[in-house]
């Protein structure tokens, strides 16, 4: 973590801490240690413990935004572009699990607030895009994008706890029949 900035570090640290202690047992001591810094340094880069833990969040969004979309191939179906976005999900916690129980506990707490939420959506756009396009191509039923997603993105998450936490292996056949249900359930 010495290679990191001290801004870097706390970002990390934070993680960390998040992911030992819970969203909301976490302390500025208990990141200041975990960062090898100071409480005071946290003041310099944030102005509160609020303010750094939604920089972090949407930091990890921001990671996982752009892994899932470098996975996109538009040159695939349609349905093939889903798993693409599915997949590139699933991995990007799987390899992050800390990252996935931050997602998580900060998504159902207060500091996921309407401007957060905006602002997350305007990130994934290709995303939501991509869900539209199914919408209009009937893979999809004639849902509110709301519906569409939450159809879509939380199996997601349950999926890659039961790969990380071995319940299921993360094999081939596991994987195309999960797809194959969460796309059943919105076509």
């Amino acid at each position: 973590m010495q290679n990191l900035s001290s801004k870097e570090r706390l970002i990390k640290a934070t993680v960390e801490a998040i992911y030992e202690n819970g969203l909301h047992s976490v302390t500025t001591a208990k990141i200041a240690k975990k960062a090898e810094l100071s409480e005071a340094m946290i003041y310099k880069h944030f102005g509160s413990k609020d303010d750094m833990i939604v920089e972090t969040f949407m930091s990890i969004k921001e990671a996982l935004n752009s892994a899932v979309e470098a996975s996109i191939d538009t040159g695939k179906s349609y349905e093939a572009q889903c798993y693409d976005v599915w997949l590139g999900h699933i991995v990007f916690f799987v390899e992050h699990e800390a990252y996935l129980r931050m997602i998580a506990q900060f998504e159902q707490s207060n500091y996921m607030t309407e401007a957060i939420r905006t602002t997350c959506l305007v990130k994934i756009s290709t995303i939501l895009n991509l869900f539209e396009k199914g919408i209009e191509l009937g893979v999809f039923k004639p849902a509110h994008i709301e519906i569409v997603s939450a159809f879509f993105f939380a199996p997601i998450l349950a999926l890659s706890d039961s790969f990380i936490h071995k319940r299921l292996v993360m094999d081939e056949a596991t994987l195309k029949l999960a797809f194959d249900s969460t796309m059943k359930a919105l076509g």
